[in-house]
C-alpha cells in the first residue's frame, strides 16, 4: 500500500475482463487499464495432470503475454517506444479429483459441477503472471535465489527489459450437503455462467459453502494478499522500479 502513489505514476494494464479483478484491484487505490486478452484458455488438460497450479500459471503466463504483443504490435504501427511498466494476468480454475473445472458451457453443466461439490471439499487455484519493465540488465544472484520464476523476456528486449514473474495461490472450499432443488434454485440465478466451478462465493455462491480455508479473494477471482506482498518484494530488490 506504501507503493500505491507512485505506481499510480505508471503505465498498469491488467490483462482481464473479469469485474471480480477489477474491483479488488481498484478496491486498494490502483490505477491501471484493462485490455482483454485474445488468448483462447485452450491448454491440454491432459498435459497438466497433478498439476493444476502449472495449468493456472501457464495460462496467465500466455494471457500477460498477449498483452505485451498487442502493445507492441501498436507500438510498432505508431512508431512509439513500448511505454508498459507493469500487466498483470491471472487464471483461476477449481479442482476436484484432480479434475479442472472452469466455467460451465449450459445449465445442465453448472447443476453438475455444483451436484459433484455437494458434501465435499475442493481446492481453488488461481495462477498470476506479472510482466514488469525493469532497468536491470543480469539478476543479481539474491534475486535469483527470492523470485526463482522470474526470467527476462528476450524476445522483447530492445530499448526495455522485460522480466516475467509469476505465482499461484491454493485456496480450500467445503460445500454443505446440497439436495437437487437447492442447486437447481442456485443454477436458475444465473450467477454460475462466468465463474469457474459455476459459483461465485461472494454473491448467491456463498449459500452453498460451510467452510472456508486459505485466501477469500482468491476464491473470488485473485489472490490480492500474496499479490500485494509479492508486488512490495520486487520493489524493494529494485526488480520493479519505481
Amino acid at each position: 500500500l506504501q507503493h500505491i502513489l507512485k505506481l499510480n505514476q505508471k503505465r498498469i494494464i491488467l490483462a482481464s475482463a473479469s469485474p471480480r479483478r477489477r474491483e479488488i484491484l481498484s478496491g486498494i487505490g490502483l490505477q491501471f487499464e484493462i485490455i482483454s486478452s485474445n488468448f483462447a484458455e485452450n491448454l491440454d488438460k491432459r498435459n497438466f495432470k497433478n498439476r493444476p497450479f502449472d495449468y493456472v500459471i501457464e495460462t496467465s503466463m500466455h494471457k500477460a503475454v498477449d498483452i505485451l504483443e498487442q502493445e507492441l504490435k501498436k507500438q510498432k504501427e505508431m512508431d512509439n517506444l513500448l511505454n508498459i511498466d507493469l500487466i498483470i494476468a491471472a487464471d483461476t480454475v477449481v479442482v476436484l479429483d484432480d479434475q479442472i473445472f472452469e466455467k460451465p458451457n449450459s445449465k445442465a453443466h453448472a447443476f453438475e459441477m455444483i451436484k459433484s461439490f455437494s458434501g465435499r471439499s475442493h481446492s481453488v487455484f488461481t495462477g498470476v503472471s506479472l510482466i514488469l519493465r525493469s532497468q536491470i540488465q543480469t539478476l543479481q544472484q539474491n534475486q535469483v535465489q527470492l523470485f526463482e520464476s522470474l526470467r527476462k523476456l528476450d524476445q522483447f528486449t530492445s530499448d526495455n527489459n522485460y522480466y516475467l514473474y509469476q505465482f499461484y495461490t491454493e485456496s480450500k472450499v467445503t460445500f454443505s450437503h446440497l439436495n437437487d432443488e437447492q442447486i437447481d434454485a442456485y443454477v436458475s440465478t444465473n450467477e454460475p455462467y462466468d465463474k469457474a466451478g459455476s459459483y461465485g462465493i461472494q454473491g448467491f455462491g456463498g449459500c452453498l459453502v460451510e467452510k472456508v480455508e486459505g485466501c477469500y479473494l482468491n476464491i473470488v477471482g485473485f489472490p490480492l494478499n500474496k499479490f500485494c506482498s509479492q508486488l512490495n518484494q520486487l520493489i524493494n530488490y529494485n526488480i520493479l522500479n519505481l
